[in-house]
C-alpha cells in the first residue's frame, strides 16, 4: 500500500493512462485533474466528466459500457497520435481551468466583490 505521496510525478511517468470509471461523484475530480496535469491522458466515464467541463476526444475520452470502456481503453493505449493529444489537451486545459495563476484571480475577485459590497451595505 502506498501512502501519502508528495510528489507524484515518478508514478505518473510509469502510467501509460487513467482510468476513471466513477459510479458516484460530484463536483470536481481531484484524481482526474491530478492525472491530467501531469500529461497522463484518461478514459473515463460520464459520471467523472459532470461538472469538469471536459469534451470527448477533446481532453479525455469517455465511455459508459463495459465494452465501449475497455475499447476506448485500449484504443488510447495503442493510438500514439490520439495519447499525445490528449496528454498535451489536458495539460492545457488543467493549466487554463484549475492553475494557481486562476485560483488567485477568481479568490481575487470574489474577495473584491466582498469588499464592495460590505461598501454597499454600510453606504445604505
Amino acid at each position: 500500500m502506498t501512502r501519502f505521496v508528495p510528489d507524484l510525478r515518478s508514478y505518473f511517468d510509469r502510467c501509460r493512462l487513467s482510468v476513471h470509471p466513477l459510479r458516484i461523484g460530484a463536483g470536481i475530480k481531484g484524481k482526474l485533474v491530478a492525472s491530467m496535469s501531469h500529461g497522463c491522458p484518461s478514459v473515463i466515464g460520464a459520471v467523472a466528466a459532470e461538472g469538469m467541463n471536459v469534451r470527448d476526444g477533446a481532453q479525455v475520452l469517455i465511455a459508459d459500457e463495459p465494452q465501449a470502456f475497455a475499447r476506448a481503453i485500449l484504443r488510447l493505449y495503442a493510438d500514439q497520435d490520439l495519447w499525445s493529444a490528449l496528454s498535451a489537451a489536458g495539460m492545457d486545459f488543467v493549466k487554463k481551468t484549475y492553475s494557481w495563476s486562476v485560483a488567485a484571480a477568481i479568490a481575487s475577485g470574489a474577495l473584491e466583490q466582498a469588499n464592495l459590497s460590505r461598501r454597499c451595505a454600510k453606504a445604505q
